[in-house]
């Protein structure tokens, strides 16, 4: 009798732990609640749309459609998705090749005169791949560039690469090669800027296609929110950090004479200055992509999201000292975000995406791999997105947990605050069949006792 007590109280454990595990799931007190995005809606259904809207805010003109270079654009976007390459230049004889370089390809598609082209690759929508280039500064000077008012924009898509691509280019000079006249005259001519490489324009009438616009400068991120983070370019005009803030730029016009920059700072919304920045010029550009007129500066801290800074641009100008100061602010990611810095337990509702940044400790901490261990959920949807950032969508048990390991040595802990409506766990079933069962076995125990001593009495 005594082994039989002894087996049910076993049993009893068991079933005890396994109700425990499976039946009763607690969320940490100390669980993190997320922030609400202020950046998941986009009101633009055409790019260029959303590109106009930048360069009226810092003050240029718009810029108008060109089928040709729509077509020299969609030819790229094709061969980048086609051949999952990351580059301006093709390589012969590859799958939808039709130039070397955005020039060669845009005298295919009958443009005549010079472009300047942007592309994105694998962005998650026409939004983020505008964002994404006004982060990487000499593709910014592209899109903010002085002297252009046309573009083609193309897109390339097969469900797992995507490709944005915009040529630019200047609608007067492309008048003037189409027309592949000589212009007659005296005093200075200027070539080479056509598909006919003799064609010549006297200077100042090159000079004057070129003045679409007389503001004296522009300045960069301005009343449009911007990312927060800079994450790399190609090429690369800060090698040494592979994550950091959006740069804060700003060009003048090339009618502004002699400007000398005396220094470039940047304050957060308490009005501190931030010290951990690094200010690019002509003279230190290690790709030498910097003219005397452009001047940047990065943070190695990255900006807060949904915040306000200020920059402070000190210069002389044909030897006058002078100053200028705006504001600009910072987007938030576009879905609940967390912000964390590794360690922290995280409370998330069932079927909801969230992005998590994982704030970094210097401009080099960053992760590539992740791996991910999770119980009384179904197999979590998370991906890596550029700058630090995961995507996460979790479906389960309410208490469910889900824990990632970084490469970078930082681990953060999900945990879901509801169930998923749509969840089935037949572990669920069994913790609760595991309590019930306990219940019983308690009882059971506790009449076999009571029986012993009562045959123990009659006896």
């Amino acid at each position: 009798m005594q082994k039989q007590v002894q087996k049910l109280k076993f049993w009893a454990i068991v079933i005890g732990i396994l109700f425990a595990i499976y039946g009763c799931n607690e969320i940490p007190n100390d669980a993190k609640e997320a922030s609400e995005s202020k950046s998941g809606l986009s009101f633009y259904q055409n790019p260029l749309d959303y590109l106009n809207d930048i360069r009226t805010d810092v003050g240029l003109n718009t810029l108008t459609a060109d089928y040709t270079l729509e077509i020299a654009a969609q030819n790229h976007a094709k061969y980048v998705v086609a051949n999952n390459e990351i580059s301006h230049d093709e390589t012969t004889g590859k799958i939808n090749f039709t130039g070397i370089t955005p020039q060669d390809r845009a005298f295919a598609a009958g443009f005549n005169s010079s472009v300047i082209e942007n592309f994105s690759y694998n962005a998650e929508d026409m939004k983020m791949a505008i964002d994404s280039l006004m982060s990487a500064i000499y593709h910014r000077f592209g899109f903010l560039d002085f002297h252009i008012d046309s573009v083609g924009i193309g897109f390339a898509d097969d469900n797992k690469i995507s490709s944005y691509v915009f040529e630019m280019g200047n609608s007067n000079i492309e008048n003037f090669c189409k027309k592949g006249v000589n212009e007659n005259g005296f005093g200075e001519f200027v070539f080479g800027f056509c598909k006919d490489k003799k064609l010549a324009m006297q200077k100042k009438n090159f000079l004057q296609a070129q003045d679409l616009n007389f503001i004296d400068y522009v300045v960069y991120p301005n009343n449009e929110p911007a990312l927060a983070i800079f994450n790399g370019e190609v090429p690369d005009p800060m090698p040494k950090c592979k994550i950091l803030s959006t740069p804060v730029s700003i060009e003048f016009n090339k009618n502004a004479g002699n400007i000398e920059m005396q220094d470039f700072k940047i304050f957060n919304q308490n009005g501190d200055e931030l010290k951990n920045t690094e200010i690019i010029d002509k003279n230190n550009d290690i790709n030498g992509r910097f003219s005397q007129f452009q001047f940047a500066v990065f943070s190695k801290e990255i900006f807060d999201f949904d915040s306000t800074y200020k920059a402070q641009f000190d210069y002389t100008q044909n030897g006058e000292a002078k100053r200028i100061e705006w504001e600009f602010k910072t987007q938030t990611p576009k879905n609940h975000y967390f912000v964390v810095n590794g360690g922290e337990n995280l409370a998330l509702l069932p079927n909801m995406t969230y992005d998590i940044f994982v704030r970094p400790s210097d401009c080099n901490d960053v992760f590539k791999k992740f791996k991910i261990s999770y119980s009384n959920m179904q197999k979590p949807e998370i991906s890596g997105l550029f700058g630090n950032i995961l995507r996460v969508n979790l479906n389960g048990a309410k208490g469910a947990k889900a824990e990632i390991s970084l490469d970078n040595g930082k681990t953060l802990k999900l945990f879901l605050k509801e169930k998923s409506p749509n969840y089935s766990d037949n572990r669920i079933k069994l913790g609760i069949f595991a309590g019930i069962s306990g219940i019983i076995l308690v009882f059971m125990i506790i009449k076999r006792r009571k029986n012993a001593k009562t045959m123990g009495r009659s006896f």
